[in-house]
């Protein structure tokens, strides 16, 4: 498979995704630019919402999940198409080999 290119601006939350610019919300570019700045690494829906919200986790879960799937549609062009993993009980991570 082709190797995708992702690239953020944080001046006005677009992520350039192999030549195309797509919009995110200001969470939504937060959550991922958090997880991109550590891929490979799980991280719970709690350590995302302290990272991005910069507030204390209250049943934050339902939150991100609706967060990651507005990215997944936004960014991930089928569903074999994974840039973000997530695991069962444990978290997300940036998927850094797509």
């Amino acid at each position: 498979g082709q190797i995708m290119t992702l690239s953020l601006n944080n001046t006005n939350n677009t992520v350039l995704k192999d030549g195309t610019e797509k919009q995110l919300t200001s969470k939504e570019f937060g959550i991922l630019s958090f997880l991109m700045d550590h891929p490979d690494e799980i991280h719970t829906a709690e350590e995302i919402y302290e990272n991005v919200w910069k507030e204390e986790p209250f049943r934050c879960r339902s939150i991100i999940c609706v967060h990651i799937c507005h990215i997944r549609e936004k960014l991930e062009s089928s569903h074999s198409e994974k840039i973000l993993d997530s695991f069962w009980k444990r978290g997300y991570r940036f998927n850094s080999a797509s």
